[in-house]
């Protein structure tokens, strides 16, 4: 189970999200890069300061209730005179209920009330019911809220964010999370589910899963609420999170520094251990990529360090044309697997191609071919697919098919692109192109740029 598919399932109710991120699918077919205020406020969302924006929220809708509360009035036909639960009375019995999630705080309150009103027309068990006088009563100042509706309101009132959100959030960042939530026909991102769930526990009552120990991977694209939330099923906060921040491909989502997660087990002890050494790749393939790394923001100040395995450089092969580079990379898959055990990826820039790369390797010769799907082991030991797909595998060798300057922009996610692609390889990286080799790997070989 993926961490979207268990928040998911622990929402209250169903609710619509879409199935592919817009600003990833954005960033991945080049339609619309995000912009720097869609990527804050996006980040946002997933932040520890949302959470708490939340909770705030939360709490002055409670704070709400109490200065709202009136007396309420119960008439008695059968005893044929009127029972009257006073203001003061009210308001202590929601003060003993609200530190409850809201649902189930006025679920008890109703409760609360109905046997307190029967108790002072001295009822007792005559079985006469006064339930739905007390929901009509208190509904003018204790409605039900549901999850879903009350974040997409939040959200688009930009003075409420900017208050409760005291210095987390200004201006500019009220009225971009207020244009990312869209209307209430359209699904929610998949960047507001870790905030759907964290409004929905405060609103509803969740029984803890009770997990004994959680193992967090690629933690560097996993966001503080989500942490938060897996804290909250916990039932001991024995956690193991891994993650490489050199890794992060999208700047929307994930962490950008240990810290964001370290803060959130302050009063818990914790080891954190950091490896210096990239054990998976060859020490030729470990520098090539950190070439790569360097050129990214913030990539010199901490590159792994290559471990003491030599193997072959890696390779540059130029074609003609697509047609001669799918041959090359066929005679090349070729050569690497005779009689061995051996396996190889062939990775691309874009989804469209994987079928075509596929069919070209089969029609050359190459044996076994299957696709790499997002989410689904391999199938084969020579697997095509494009790069994103591969975050988290590792294969034998690993060749990357059409390394242009048309298909890797030289820009910032088409080289993290880049160095996914090559940091997965753990003793063969090859390259292969027709046309203008990317910026990225012209700047990575040594060769000067024209």
């Amino acid at each position: 189970m993926t961490l979207r598919d268990w928040m998911e399932s622990r929402l209250s109710e169903s609710t619509v999200i879409a199935q592919t991120d817009r600003h990833i699918h954005g960033l991945v077919t080049r339609n619309r890069k995000p912009t720097q205020l869609e990527e804050r406020a996006e980040l946002y969302k997933g932040s520890r300061a949302m959470a708490e924006l939340l909770e705030r929220f939360v709490d002055e809708r409670k704070r709400d209730v109490l200065q709202g509360a009136t007396s309420i009035l119960a008439p008695t036909t059968e005893l044929n005179r009127k029972v009257v639960l006073p203001k003061a009375d009210v308001i202590q019995l929601a003060r003993e209920a609200l530190n409850r999630p809201w649902n189930s705080a006025r679920r008890v309150f109703a409760n609360d009330a109905v046997n307190a009103l029967q108790k002072r027309a001295g009822l007792g068990r005559t079985g006469i019911d006064l339930a739905p006088i007390v929901e009509n009563a208190i509904a003018s100042f204790w409605p039900q809220l549901r999850f879903a509706q009350e974040y997409r309101r939040f959200l688009k009132n930009t003075g409420r964010l900017i208050s409760l959100g005291r210095e987390s959030v200004d201006s500019d960042l009220a009225a971009a999370l207020a244009m990312s939530i869209g209307n209430d026909a359209e699904p929610f991102n998949s960047t507001d589910l870790p905030a759907l769930l964290y409004l929905d526990r405060l609103l509803n009552l969740h029984p803890k899963q009770g997990f004994q120990h959680i193992v967090v991977d690629e933690a560097q694209d996993v966001s503080p609420m989500e942490i938060l939330l897996l804290k909250q099923d916990s039932s001991n906060g024995s956690f193991t999170i891994m993650g490489d921040i050199r890794q992060s491909l999208f700047p929307h989502r994930g962490i950008k520094q240990w810290r964001e997660i370290t803060t959130l087990f302050q009063r818990t002890e914790y080891v954190q251990y950091e490896s210096p050494v990239s054990y998976r790749s060859t020490a030729q393939i470990t520098r090539f990529a950190n070439r790569i790394l360097r050129q990214l923001p913030g990539g010199s100040s901490n590159p792994p360090e290559a471990y003491h395995r030599e193997g072959l450089a890696p390779t540059f092969v130029m074609a003609p044309n697509n047609e001669a580079m799918i041959s090359a990379i066929a005679k090349q898959v070729q050569s690497l697997r005779p009689g061995r055990d051996v396996t190889v990826a062939v990775l691309h820039r874009w989804a469209r191609d994987r079928g075509v790369i596929a069919k070209g390797l089969t029609a050359c010769g190459v044996e076994d071919v299957t696709t790499l799907e997002s989410g689904e082991p391999m199938r084969s030991k020579v697997v095509v697919g494009p790069v994103i797909v591969a975050k988290g595998l590792e294969f034998d060798a690993v060749i990357l098919a059409g390394v242009n300057d048309s298909n890797y922009l030289d820009e910032e996610f088409d080289t993290r692109l880049l160095y996914l692609g090559c940091t997965r390889a753990r003793h063969e990286l090859h390259f292969h192109w027709s046309g203008r080799l990317a910026q990225s790997l012209i700047v990575a070989k040594g060769q000067r740029s024209v």
